[in-house]
């Protein structure tokens, strides 16, 4: 741990807290940026919704495209990944008998999107099954292209998987999808502030990714960057004024979704200042401690009896997030969690994964040894209570 760093966090001293991954937490100095944008706003309502807010808006957009790797044409802030995700899948048509390539890592609410495209335009949605006891790089790759056929009219893949942590080539499949005239979508959720990003590099039509998990910025603040040529393709998922807020320089990405009725933007704008965080706090040195804890954490559990890796080289690509096989069957999987979550103040990602359980831990500045040790104390309770 950076000495200075819990405090930095509104966290509970009484949580061992190894689920940043999940809804990430955002520091003290992030909330007060809120509260003051928040009293800023209250000055003057008229003024910042109808004057300042387009030119804050730019200046975030710019700021955060640089930083992922985006045009800031191309790209604009909106709640989440899920938002962003539905934005642009409720957005396209297809026609019966296409394809599109999912793989059985994806998000889990995603689910229902699938299945209205099944039910609306008759699409086949085919399921890539990953490998998940330590594949290889061409094992995923592979799995994915084997789904591809002459039908197939979108990819659509996680780069970070939210539950297992592998990592995707994302870079080949965008570019093999493309060669085949195959639209691309990316789920970043887990990947800014997480690893280095460079959306341009990575191919995609469509990118989405959080800035709440691994970027500290709070909650309801993710992006959506998307190619020029599909932003007339983009339906709001609001319809409010739209053209009207700007109607002598209309940009759909911008002004259809940011005024979505009157809704609180300090989230939004204060997201500068949490890029700012993340750079000031996650220097090399200190990327490089919270590396060496996780990997404390993963070489420990892997001394357990029977826990097993998903995917072992998660360090070598920059994770700071991994999960492991445990021997607690797949239906005591809920319990094993509430245990470790409720009975003791461990959070960590516990869920089934065939006919076992899996694990995901996720690290960050301001964990640690000591949170390995309760960890390992009492997950060796748990496989004990569980696995017997």
């Amino acid at each position: 741990m950076l000495p200075l760093e819990r405090d930095e966090f509104p966290l509970s001293k009484k949580i061992c807290f190894l689920n940043h991954g999940a809804l990430g937490v955002t520091p003290q100095s992030i909330w007060k940026r809120v509260h003051e944008i928040n009293l800023e706003t209250e000055k003057n309502p008229i003024h910042f919704y109808d004057r300042e807010g387009r030119a804050l808006f730019l200046t975030v957009r710019t700021k955060l495209a640089d930083y992922v790797g985006s045009k800031v044409s191309e790209l604009m802030v909106l709640p989440n990944a899920t938002y962003g995700i539905n934005a642009i899948l409720k957005s396209l048509r297809f026609n019966p008998g296409d394809e599109i390539v999912i793989t059985d890592q994806e998000y889990g609410a995603y689910k229902r999107i699938w299945a209205d495209f099944e039910q609306r335009d008759g699409v086949k949605v085919v399921i890539a099954c990953l490998p998940v006891h330590d594949p290889s790089r061409d094992d995923l790759l592979n799995s994915v292209l084997g789904c591809f056929t002459n039908k197939t009219k979108l990819l659509f893949v996680s780069q970070i998987t939210s539950t297992t942590a592998l990592l995707l080539p994302v870079q080949e499949l965008c570019a093999r999808a493309r060669a085949t005239g195959i639209m691309t979508i990316v789920d970043g959720a887990h990947v800014p502030g997480q690893i280095p990003l460079n959306i341009e590099a990575v191919g995609a039509d469509c990118y989405v990714g959080n800035c709440h998990k691994w970027l500290y910025a709070p909650r309801s603040c993710g992006f959506i960057s998307l190619r020029e040529e599909f932003h007339s393709d983009l339906k709001p998922l609001i319809t409010s004024w739209g053209p009207e807020t700007n109607p002598n320089q209309y940009e759909p990405l911008v002004d259809d979704y940011a005024w979505l009725g009157t809704v609180n933007w300090a989230n939004y704008f204060a997201l500068p200042e949490a890029l700012d965080f993340h750079q000031s706090v996650m220097t090399s040195e200190a990327r490089a401690a919270v590396a060496e804890l996780a990997q404390q954490a993963y070489t420990e559990l892997l001394a357990l009896p029977n826990v097993t890796p998903v995917f072992s080289r998660w360090s070598e690509y920059g994770l700071l997030m991994f999960s492991v096989h445990l021997p607690i069957p797949a239906e005591q999987a809920q319990l094993a969690y509430e245990f470790l979550a409720l009975q003791h103040q461990i959070e960590v990602q516990i869920g089934s994964l065939g006919n076992f359980s899996r694990m995901r831990i996720c690290i960050n500045c301001y964990n640690s040894p000591e949170d390995i040790d309760k960890l390992m104390t009492y997950l060796a309770k748990a496989l004990k209570q569980f696995c017997d």
